[in-house]
């Protein structure tokens, strides 16, 4: 099942959400316009010990990703992965999404957009039949 919850709420109960995932659950993280991060539960239910964790990999307690969820979410690169555990056993993952491509150039529009008239009369003329 996939939960779509914004990050604010995700917040103040993220140690309960984790803890409610189920094999092929899934929660998407939005800030209100955008999905800015997915948590997905560990492949076996009673998760895995950190030592045998893959180099490399960052690892946080649930309290922590609670209390800095939208920072942890902002300072992932795309496509990063945060694994969240609790005590000593790894619970779920926490994924930024990927890259959407190549970054926006300021500018890249500049003498392709021509306004024609910026009063509004000229655009109720279009209306009057409905006004």
């Amino acid at each position: 099942m996939i939960r779509f919850i914004s990050v604010e709420e995700a917040s103040g109960r993220f140690a309960e959400l984790v803890k409610s995932l189920g094999p092929g659950d899934e929660v998407v993280l939005n800030n209100g316009v955008h999905a800015v991060g997915r948590i997905y539960p560990l492949s076996e239910p009673t998760g895995t010990r950190l030592p045998y964790r893959a180099r490399g990999t960052t690892a946080v307690i649930t309290h922590d990703a609670s209390v800095g969820l939208a920072a942890l979410l902002r300072d992932l690169a795309p496509g990063g992965e945060v694994t969240v555990t609790e005590g000593t056993r790894e619970v779920a993952r926490l994924v930024a999404p990927p890259s959407t491509g190549a970054p926006r150039k300021p500018g890249s529009l500049k003498g392709k957009l021509k306004i024609i008239d910026d009063s509004d009369d000229v655009i109720l003329e279009h209306f009057k039949d409905y006004l």
